[in-house]
């Protein structure tokens, strides 16, 4: 997935003709560190990871991703949006922000000084970016269905005072506090994760006033990877 970004992101700087594009991915377990990550913030001895671990140049501190997570990598070309990497990111949270509340009617929100989506206190959404002569890549990650375990062998984003969460596991505890004499239903994962595919692609279409048909699907051997551009 990262060589793929990187032959996108060559591509519209060698071309600045060349239209904007898109990578929507689940990732296999991974801890992924910022350009300035300390390694303070893992709870492991790193020479000895619990999962595979990769040091990347977007900004940000480290992360998980894994199954169930919602990977979005913009290959934009700012110059035709805007030239402003806070204004972008912002962009990118109210692409989240859009699509919980399409998607589930939840109110997403953000944080003074900080980088993100919260529901209701607990992160939900996570944002690294990098830009190479205005074409942007890495992005943003959307935690729907994913296992939140393997958080807990890291400060997640640097932040110890923040929650990390999903949007199932939201929806489940909204149901329960709305009839707690009901035994908990769990919510159907794949269902949730495919509306949330197509979700949060429109989601991001109407944040950057873009419009596309999807490409066909294509393996990337390196990762497992079943990436989609768009």
């Amino acid at each position: 997935a990262w060589h793929l970004q990187k032959a996108l992101v060559e591509e519209r700087c060698n071309n600045p003709d060349v239209a904007d594009a898109a990578i929507l991915v689940q990732h296999q377990p991974v801890f992924t560190l910022g350009a300035g990550s300390t390694l303070s913030n893992l709870k492991f001895d790193p020479s000895h990871p619990p999962l595979p671990i990769h040091r990347t140049e977007r900004g940000g501190e480290v992360t998980y991703h894994g199954p169930g997570q919602l990977v979005l990598y913009p290959i934009l070309n700012l110059r035709r949006h805007r030239r402003d990497l806070h204004w972008y990111l912002r962009a990118l949270e109210g692409t989240a922000i859009d699509v919980l509340d399409q998607v589930s009617g939840l109110e997403g929100s953000r944080l003074d000084g900080l980088t993100g989506v919260w529901v209701d206190g607990s992160k939900v959404a996570a944002i690294g970016v990098r830009a190479s002569r205005w074409v942007t890549y890495h992005g943003l990650s959307l935690n729907v269905t994913n296992d939140l375990s393997p958080y807990s062998s890291i400060v997640p984003c640097g932040i110890p005072d923040r929650p990390v969460t999903t949007v199932q596991a939201i929806l489940e505890q909204d149901a329960w506090e709305n009839d707690p004499l009901l035994e908990p239903q769990p919510i159907d994962g794949t269902q949730l994760l495919e509306e949330y595919k197509f979700g949060l692609i429109d989601a991001f279409f109407r944040a950057f006033d873009l419009s596309g048909i999807p490409a066909a699907e294509g393996d990337v051997k390196m990762a497992d990877l079943l990436p989609r551009q768009w």
